[in-house]
């Protein structure tokens, strides 16, 4: 998400959802903003489902990191860089320029050094990823099989399914 007034990137699901409920929803007009603020409402129960979430994308991400740095899996050693934005036009110049000088000696093993990549943290990962599936499943069957949280969507929903997108 880009504020196009204050030039801010935010890149986070739940800031994204913290900046869209204090800028954009007092905007709306009544009807629209009564279903936003519904929409985006951190009750209890979601912001639970968001610290849930949050580790779900830590998984995600470890996952993929270790699956990428398996030579086996045939991943070129550029793979990295190119997930990073080294090549992305929407990435400044100026950020792509030192992330390609600084790559042989720092970021090339960043990932690796902030994750877990044995064998072993693969298996536990995978085993909170499922975990998360299930207690979904568990919410979907509890709230009639649509929604997360109840009857209507909510961010919790869209967090979710962008996730595992």
């Amino acid at each position: 998400l880009v504020d196009a007034v204050g030039d801010a990137r935010i890149n986070n699901s739940t800031e994204i959802v913290c900046y869209l409920s204090a800028v954009h929803v007092p905007t709306m007009a009544a009807a629209s903003r009564a279903r936003a603020k519904a929409f985006l409402l951190r009750t209890p129960a979601a912001l639970r489902w968001e610290e849930k979430l949050q580790a779900m994308g830590r998984d995600a991400v470890g996952w993929v990191y270790s699956y990428i740095h398996k030579p086996a899996n045939g991943f070129p050693s550029s793979t990295i860089k190119l997930l990073w934005g080294a090549s992305e036009p929407c990435v400044p110049w100026l950020d792509r320029l030192l992330f390609r000088a600084a790559w042989p000696f720092l970021f090339k093993w960043a990932a690796v050094l902030a994750f877990d990549c044995s064998p072993e943290a693969q298996k536990v990962r995978m085993g909170r990823l499922r975990g998360v599936l299930d207690d979904v499943d568990a919410a979907l069957a509890g709230s009639g099989g649509r929604y997360i949280l109840g009857a209507s969507p909510t961010y919790i929903d869209v967090d979710f399914a962008a996730m595992w997108a």
